[in-house]
């Protein structure tokens, strides 16, 4: 037997995902559900609060557990907790223990009372992190997101792992992406323009910045030395002064002097990088840039290519700009890759 998690068994009893509401206890008992109760996401306490069943033609009003297995109730220290005195039905996946030792009437989910069982259908050991992926189309994927929400709630999320509220020294830092990010950060934390050049304090710290490379394989000689070059032009294109915002000079002015660089014209991979994962977090923390601006900003960007997004486009799901890549980076990164389904709005319509 495929072991549900228990969210998964809530799901199911949440949505009344069974072909009947009258079930047979494991004492053989009929067990009407004439309240499937109200889901506790919140209280400490039994799963669903304020259901009611009726046995033998007697009603009884109370709160309903579930678990996997019977056993998890002792295993879960139900049996020592006051906030379980009142639970009228344990619902199980699996019952392993005898009746007369358990205090509660007993159902179990069993496979031909199941509604649904998606679940199953999807193959709990592939290798792929997106488990949809076989039946998800871009219809269904875009009617159930909505990618400007997504944006926004990224920018928050990123916005709260910048360290400084200076954009100059965030900039520097985000040379290294998203893999070696401790070797760019000590150059912003430790380089300032009173050295030589950054050429100088890098060959001074050599030794030191390859042990803080998190990925070597992706960071070799000449690729890091092609980093390096890109930063160098950077701090002398782009000066502390630069980055100023004043009434006279405003946050488009800046993106838009930025872009138009010709620093910007030769490593534009690096600079929308920059621009889509530091600076519009950064706006946005600063209160620099209303939701909007940045949305619009987004949608004027080319789409992003990597190896996540790849994976998408071979399962159909098409982007026009960076707000769509970034929308979708999000779903993977808070969704697919911590195998939230049940929370996952195109998860929930494939499960149900």
């Amino acid at each position: 037997m495929v072991r549900e998690t228990e969210e998964y068994l809530q799901f199911i009893w949440l949505n009344k995902l069974f072909k009947t509401n009258v079930f047979k206890s494991t004492t053989k008992q009929s067990i009407e559900i004439l309240s499937w109760g109200e889901h506790n996401t919140i209280e400490n306490g039994p799963d669903f609060k304020f259901g009611s069943i009726r046995i033998n033609n007697i009603t009884w009003y109370g709160h309903i557990e579930i678990h996997q297995k019977s056993s998890d109730w002792f295993k879960h220290n139900h049996h020592l907790d006051v906030h379980y005195v009142n639970v009228i039905l344990h619902v199980v996946r699996e019952h392993d223990i005898k009746d007369e030792l358990f205090p509660f009437t007993t159902i179990i989910l069993s496979d031909d009372i199941i509604l649904v069982n998606n679940y199953h259908s999807k193959d709990r050991k592939v290798k792929s992190v997106i488990l949809c992926g076989n039946q998800i189309n871009e219809s269904l994927f875009t009617h159930k997101f909505s990618f400007e929400h997504l944006v926004i709630e990224r920018m928050i999320r990123k916005s709260k792992k910048l360290l400084s509220f200076d954009l100059k020294k965030e900039s520097i830092a985000g040379f290294g992406k998203n893999t070696n990010e401790p070797l760019f950060r000590f150059i912003a934390d430790y380089w300032t323009y009173s050295e030589v050049s950054i050429w100088e304090f890098m060959r001074k710290n050599q030794s030191r910045l390859l042990n803080l490379v998190v990925t070597k394989r992706s960071y070799s000689n000449a690729r890091i030395q092609k980093v390096y070059e890109a930063l160098h032009l950077f701090v002398i294109q782009f000066p502390p002064s630069f980055f100023l915002i004043s009434p006279s000079r405003t946050v488009g002015q800046l993106v838009n002097n930025f872009m138009y660089s010709t620093w910007f014209e030769k490593y534009k991979s690096i600079g929308y990088f920059m621009l889509i994962n530091i600076w519009l977090p950064f706006f946005w923390r600063s209160k620099l840039m209303a939701n909007e601006q940045i949305i619009t900003l987004l949608k004027s960007f080319p789409k992003e290519k990597n190896e996540i997004l790849t994976k998408w486009f071979k399962l159909g799901i098409q982007t026009n700009n960076a707000l769509d890549t970034q929308a979708i980076l999000e779903i993977y990164s808070q969704l697919c890759i911590r195998k939230k389904c049940l929370t996952c709005p195109v998860g929930k319509e494939l499960l149900s």
